[in-house]
């Protein structure tokens, strides 16, 4: 069964991630330690055709 979103927030805060407020209920996590990805980062052919 898969874990409900609030163990994995509790998961990911205890692991060092943080979220900025951000508008809406999507959320970016991110970690002070790790590297920013961004959509211009990733490989030829990994983002969706839009």
């Amino acid at each position: 069964m898969p874990k409900k979103i609030r163990e994995l927030k509790r998961l990911l805060k205890k692991a060092g991630f943080v979220y900025p407020s951000a508008k809406g209920s999507h959320t970016r996590w991110c970690h002070p330690l790790l590297p920013q990805m961004s959509g211009e980062s990733l490989g030829q052919g990994t983002k969706s055709a839009g």
